[in-house]
């Protein structure tokens, strides 16, 4: 594993040291669980906007719109 010196407010500094509470075996464990939800929450917004986009082009286009609708019904 890849080890980062990272600063921390006082606030998180202290919410850091109740890792045992919530079950993490150390603040490591902690960092890590936090940093990949923060990852899915992050991926899921962008695909979340990349839908948007899409939907968007689809409901200006009529020729797409069109095939698409054809696609569903196969």
């Amino acid at each position: 594993m890849v080890q980062f010196k990272i600063t921390l407010t006082d606030e998180l500094a202290d919410f850091l040291s109740f890792h045992k509470e919530f079950g993490f075996k150390n603040k490591s464990d902690m960092i890590r669980d936090a940093l990949e939800r923060l990852k899915k929450d992050l991926e899921c917004k962008r695909l979340e906007e990349s839908a948007q986009l899409y939907l968007e082009l689809y409901e200006h286009d009529e020729k797409m719109l069109e095939w698409v609708e054809d696609s569903m019904l196969d």
